[in-house]
C-alpha cells in the first residue's frame, strides 16, 4: 500500500486534538473524538494490507505476530514505569500483564484500578 500524505495529516490533526483535549479539556471538550479518526484509520489500514496480501501463504501468522511487536513493548514498557512509579493497587497487576483487566468487571466485580491504566 502506497503511504497517503493526506492520511498522515489527517492522523496529525487528530494526535493534536487528542493531546490538547488531555491538556485543556475545558477548552477542547471533544478532543477525545480524534480516537475514533484513528479507528477509522486503522480500519483502512488493515482492511487495505489485508486485501492486498490476504492469500499470501504464512500471512495472517506474520500480520499478528508485526502487530504484537508493534503493541506489546510500549505495553510492557508502561506496566514497568507504573509498577515502579505507582503502588496504587499492586493485586491488579497480574490482571494488566495477562490482558485480563476486564474479566472482573464482566463478572459484575469491579476492573482492577490502576493509575494510568484506566483507558485499556
Amino acid at each position: 500500500m502506497r503511504r497517503s500524505a493526506e492520511l498522515d495529516g489527517v492522523r496529525g490533526l487528530a494526535a493534536v486534538a487528542f493531546v490538547s483535549h488531555h491538556m485543556f479539556a475545558d477548552r477542547v471538550p471533544f478532543g477525545w473524538a480524534a480516537v475514533d479518526v484513528f479507528f477509522v484509520l486503522s480500519g483502512y489500514l488493515i482492511t487495505s494490507i489485508v486485501l492486498e496480501h490476504g492469500q499470501s501463504h504464512g500471512f495472517l501468522p506474520a500480520f499478528n505476530a508485526r502487530r504484537g511487536l508493534r503493541i506489546w513493548p510500549i505495553y510492557y514498557l508502561l506496566l514497568v514505569d507504573l509498577a515502579v512509579g505507582w503502588r496504587d493497587d499492586p493485586a491488579a497487576v497480574p490482571h494488566y500483564l495477562t490482558y485480563t483487566q476486564q474479566i472482573p468487571h464482566y463478572w459484575g466485580g469491579r476492573m482492577p484500578n490502576w493509575f494510568g491504566m484506566q483507558h485499556t
